[in-house]
């Protein structure tokens, strides 16, 4: 399965730490994808925005405390799955695509 996590500590009169975890990413769409001619590189993108569904823990501690604090959990995820989807549409939604290299060309 796919996973990323994150952690940020820092302090401002108390440290804290914030871990972020998002993990069972699926993608519900249709992409197109183009291949080079010399099939050197394949071209990927998706004609509208797709349907995504990603699950996002977090953990929020005081100190050596966890804060069980669901609102602020939910503002934080709320903000990464948008943060998320901006990148995609800046990235893989038409007019932009992502190529990936595939076959080395002969020198």
């Amino acid at each position: 399965s796919w996973r990323i996590s994150a952690r940020v500590e820092g302090s401002h009169y108390l440290s804290f730490t914030l871990n972020i975890k998002i993990h069972k990413l699926k993608v519900k769409d249709s992409f197109r994808l183009k291949c080079a001619k010399d099939l050197s590189s394949v071209t990927i993108w998706f004609d509208k925005v797709p349907n995504i569904d990603l699950q996002i823990d977090t953990t929020i501690a005081l100190g050596i405390l966890p804060i069980p604090l669901s609102i602020l959990q939910e503002s934080i995820a709320l903000r990464v799955r948008a943060a998320f989807l901006g990148w995609l549409k800046r990235s893989l939604v038409y007019p932009n695509t992502m190529e990936f290299p595939c076959l080395r060309k002969a020198s």
